[in-house]
């Protein structure tokens, strides 16, 4: 009689599949790294690689002003994608 055959469990890593997240621009102000949820500066440094940057002005003009005298640059360390609107 022959032995049955036995199986050894393993387990496959598939890839990440969290969705980006979507940081919201609402505000033209520049109040510094860390202003005011809605500003451009603030929601960049929350923002993690593959996360989108949409930016709506309604109202406001097309123009956000940047303190660097104040605030320094802005640095994008991450993968992103901005959208204006």
């Amino acid at each position: 009689m022959s032995r049955p055959k036995t199986v050894k469990p393993s387990f496959e890593i598939l890839e990440d599949r969290l969705a980006p997240a979507v940081h919201l621009v609402t505000r033209i102000s520049d109040q510094g790294p860390v202003g005011f949820a809605g500003e451009l500066r603030t929601e960049i440094n929350g923002a993690a690689s593959g996360d989108i940057i949409l930016i709506e002005l309604q109202g406001w003009g097309s123009t956000i002003q940047f303190d660097q005298a104040l605030n320094g640059p802005i640095g994008i360390p991450q993968n992103l994608t901005i959208i204006g609107m």
